[in-house]
């Protein structure tokens, strides 16, 4: 799978991680790396940058996949529109 996700570091011990133009996380490394989204769904302490990748790279696998099932019973992939 091809690494679709962007980290932009704002500082030496925090960066943001993005997929296009959605925020997925940040990940900041304090005594461990710590991550957390907006939303708080994915969230994680981690002894290493690594490790911390890993569970945001199957995060966002599970996510697309669940989107995917999800799709054909909402009648077609998810859009945004302004209609009802």
């Amino acid at each position: 799978m091809p690494d679709r996700l962007r980290w932009i570091p704002d500082s030496a011990d925090h960066w943001n991680v993005w997929l296009g133009a959605t925020l997925v996380c940040d990940v900041t490394r304090a005594n461990r790396f710590l991550l957390d989204s907006p939303g708080h769904d994915l969230v994680g302490a981690h002894s290493s940058m690594e490790s911390a990748a890993a569970q945001i790279h199957a995060w966002v696998r599970w996510t697309d996949k669940i989107i995917a099932e999800e799709a054909p019973a909402i009648g077609g992939p998810r859009r945004a529109s302004l209609q009802p």
